[in-house]
Formats: C-alpha cells, structure tokens, sequence
C-alpha cells in the first residue's frame, strides 16, 4: 500500500519516470521491506502516515475533502504508534504556513471538521482503554512510553533524541 501511495505521488507531481525510481528505490531497501514484514505496528504507522501526508497534499492542490482523508489516516496512524504522528503533521503543517505562502488560502477549509474525525478515530480506541485502565494509563503510555522516549528515560528505547535522526 505505502509503495502504492509512493508511486502516485511521485506520477502525480513528478511524472511517471520519477515515480519509478522512487518505487523502485524504496521497494529496494532491505529496512523497509524486512520493518514490513515483522509482526509490530510499524507499518501500519508508514502507511497511514504516507497516506495522511498524500491526502494533505492532495487537499492543497485545491479539493479541501482530501482533508477528511488526512485527518482519518492521521487517526489511525495515531492508533498504531501514539501522538507522533500528530506531532510531524503538525511539524508539516507550519512548515507549509512559514515557507509556502502560495498555499495559505487552500489552508482554510475543512479542519473543523477533519479535526473532529481525527479525535472519534483516536478515541474510538483511547476512551474505552481509558475507561478500562484508568489514569495511570495515560500516565504510562502517553507520558512514560512516549515522551519518555523522546527524552531518552524509557527504559525500552534509551538513548537521546538525536538518536532517532540516523533512523530517520
């Protein structure tokens, strides 16, 4: 799906001989096709990310329901790893304010309501855990298992943040 998504991008905005080698180069590269096949929520936050980001660009180009699309696969990448993928859209997002002002004005329509698809996707998941486990889920997972991670203090991913940039 994520090579998929890849090669109608890259036909898309760079046309069809640049689509195959960026196909081709990320179906040839051993991290991403073994990461594929293991048995953890990995891939299916590449997916849904690279499809949020597809439809986001989508929607610039100037039909706003593509909007809907991002904010339903940002949800479901949320699902699969926790807030990080909210926080690189985000990252994304003031990047296109601050360095593409040509596309300030396609900024404007649908965040209402992509933001509300966005929250019942995630907390489709979230509010019955939460119901369930408490506040010490919220405490553990969000706080421990993801900021911790960041800051290098969870114990299963330590290491500073600049860890992640080779990975990246």
């Amino acid at each position: 799906g994520t090579l998929l998504i890849v090669a109608t991008f890259g036909r898309r905005r760079f046309g069809e001989e640049t689509a195959k080698w960026a196909t081709l180069i990320l179906a040839s590269s051993m991290f991403f096709m073994l990461i594929g096949r293991m048995f953890i929520p990995d891939p299916l936050l590449i997916f849904f990310l690279t499809a949020a980001l597809f439809a986001f660009w989508e929607s610039m180009e100037g039909d706003w329901r593509w909007r809907l699309a991002t904010a339903f696969c940002l949800g479901m990448a949320t699902l699969a790893k926790g807030p990080m993928p909210a926080a690189i859209f985000i990252a994304l997002l003031v990047y296109v304010v601050w360095k593409m002002p040509e596309k300030r004005p396609s900024l404007r329509s649908g965040w209402m309501l992509g933001t509300v698809i966005y929250l019942a996707v995630v907390a489709a998941w979230f509010v019955p855990v939460l119901l369930q486990r408490g506040p010490e889920f919220f405490s553990d997972f969000i706080l421990r298992q993801n900021i911790g991670r960041l800051q290098g203090t969870d114990e299963a991913h330590a290491g500073p943040f600049w860890l992640y940039v080779p990975v990246v």
